[in-house]
């Protein structure tokens, strides 16, 4: 209720507290001030509300991830065993006499 009657005053209005200067002079930062960190307090509380929120939806998700059945994994080599055109043995190479041997 105080804030609502804080909202009406001007800046060149008497202060509310009373001591006759304009409130712009009085308590017009000190009010700003309090209204600042009521909201930085907000904004802190909704931050930790979300990383709270997304901690709890990550936990959730790799939960869910774990109890869902996986499936199988695919053979590297195909049904019908290696293809037809490739050799099965490795290729073997012929390494040519040392000269002055016999």
């Amino acid at each position: 209720m105080e804030n609502a009657a804080h909202a009406r005053i001007g800046r060149n209005d008497p202060c509310h507290c009373g001591s006759g200067k304009k409130y712009k002079k009085c308590c017009a930062a000190k009010d700003e001030a309090a209204e600042r960190e009521a909201m930085e307090k907000k904004w802190a509380e909704a931050v930790e509300k979300k990383k709270h929120e997304d901690h709890l939806a990550a936990q959730q998700k790799q939960t869910d991830a774990s109890a869902a059945p996986r499936a199988p994994r695919a053979s590297m080599v195909p049904r019908g065993g290696p293809p037809k055109n490739l050799p099965v043995s490795a290729p073997k190479f012929r390494m040519p006499q040392k000269s002055g041997e016999s």
